[in-house]
């Protein structure tokens, strides 16, 4: 793998970008950003940032994923500076500009970190947390969709910085964010969190409350870093770098404990600047790139074989609670009865998305006892039109679980 042009330290950062393309922070306290073409094995000059970038530099984009599966260009990258800074840039990947975006509520210090992710509604966040020891967690936004916003289609409300429900835990040097879409439509259903020591939280986009997490293999530590899959080729999985001068590297599918990746250890030890990200590959899987940091330009790449995916896109179950959800019959003509269990009385909300992500049904919405509970799907939407011919997404949220599912209408 060709080595990234510039030393990477403190601030270190890596996203996919746009036509096959990384983005990257060098960090170090140095405005360098630079562009990988994965085809070409070469790195390139980007338009330097704004400003020097340092420790808790961060950067995360809004590429997606298609119907089909595959990996689909960003238009947009979002940037921590860090550094004890509260800057907040954006690069516009069309235009191939900077533009300074308003700042982020705190200065960003060791342990910064960004994700990307949607709502129930489909309006899309930048959500960050700002390390330094602090548990402040925050969403910026609206920002734009996967794809851009159309032309001649702006925001409907000027995006701002929104304050969330608090971190479980400390944020430390090497804590990571990230977002794991809960179906190929692109809802995200969750934010994760790497806060500190082996502490992995789950952050409930639809409840607006953090769960627990499996308990990570190893303490995070400077250079700790975490991407996810956002289900790229049906695969639903977050891979995680320890850092902390090792060469490890854990994944997980969702609903699953940690795993040790498969390959025995990373070329490098991981250190201050670490970075992770998945990139797409020709050959129909995708592949996982990482910077080691430690003021080295050593950049590496493994390749995730297509047979080896699992988890899917049947089904998605994020921090599951045993609800024996069940949809019967599937696939069906004229309707279907969905039934499940709840271990306690609780709120639960079940809706249905089409494929494009768009909800066409409130099942329930409110408060149900404690044990076993059937709905019927009549196979019609909110205006009372009969839904297509096709694949939908059933998702019931309860208080400390998320469960998808795949119906066909026939």
């Amino acid at each position: 793998m060709a080595e990234i042009p510039y030393p990477v330290s403190w601030g270190g950062a890596l996203v996919y970008g746009d036509n096959d393309s990384l983005y990257a922070f060098c960090g170090g306290n140095k405005p360098y950003f630079y562009c990988y073409d994965i085809g070409l094995n070469r790195w390139t000059s980007a338009p330097n940032a704004p400003a020097p970038v340092y420790y808790g530099g961060a950067l995360t984009s809004n590429w997606y994923v298609g119907a089909d599966g595959m990996m689909k260009s960003a238009t947009n990258i979002w940037a921590l500076r860090g550094g004890n800074t509260q800057d907040f840039w954006c690069f516009d990947l069309r235009e191939r500009t900077w533009k300074v975006f308003p700042p982020i509520p705190e200065p960003v210090s060791f342990g910064g970190a960004l994700a990307y992710g949607s709502d129930e509604i489909n309006t899309y966040w930048v959500y960050a947390i700002v390390g330094g020891g602090r548990r402040s967690f925050y969403k910026f936004g609206p920002v734009a969709p996967p794809g851009g916003w159309p032309l001649g289609v702006e925001p409907r409300a000027l995006p701002k910085w929104y304050s969330l429900p608090i971190l479980p835990y400390n944020a430390m040097d090497g804590a990571s964010l990230a977002v794991e879409d809960a179906t190929i439509s692109g809802i995200s259903d969750t934010v994760y969190c790497n806060p500190t020591e082996k502490n992995h939280s789950l952050y409930s986009v639809s409840t607006g409350r953090w769960n627990p997490g499996p308990i990570l293999r190893d303490t995070i530590g400077r250079g700790s870093a975490m991407t996810s899959t956002r289900n790229a080729h049906y695969d639903h999985r977050l891979y995680f770098l320890q850092g902390n001068m090792t060469d490890k590297c854990y994944w997980r599918a969702l609903g699953r404990d940690w795993t040790r990746q498969d390959f025995s250890s990373l070329p490098f030890p991981v250190w201050e600047g670490g970075a992770i990200t998945i990139g797409p590959n020709p050959v129909e899987t995708y592949r996982i790139f990482a910077l080691v940091g430690g003021n080295r330009r050593h950049f590496v790449d493994h390749e995730r074989p297509r047979g080896d995916l699992e988890g899917g896109g049947e089904a998605s179950d994020i921090n599951p609670v045993s609800l024996e959800f069940r949809i019967s019959p599937n696939p069906l003509t004229y309707g279907t009865k969905v039934s499940f269990s709840l271990p306690k009385d609780e709120e639960i909300n079940l809706n249905i998305y089409d494929a494009g992500g768009r909800k066409i049904k409130t099942l329930f919405s409110g408060k149900l006892p404690s044990g076993n509970h059937s709905l019927s799907w009549d196979r019609m939407d909110e205006e009372g039109k009969k839904a297509s011919p096709g694949i939908y997404f059933l998702r019931l949220n309860t208080e400390e679980s998320t469960v998808l599912r795949k119906v066909v209408v026939k």
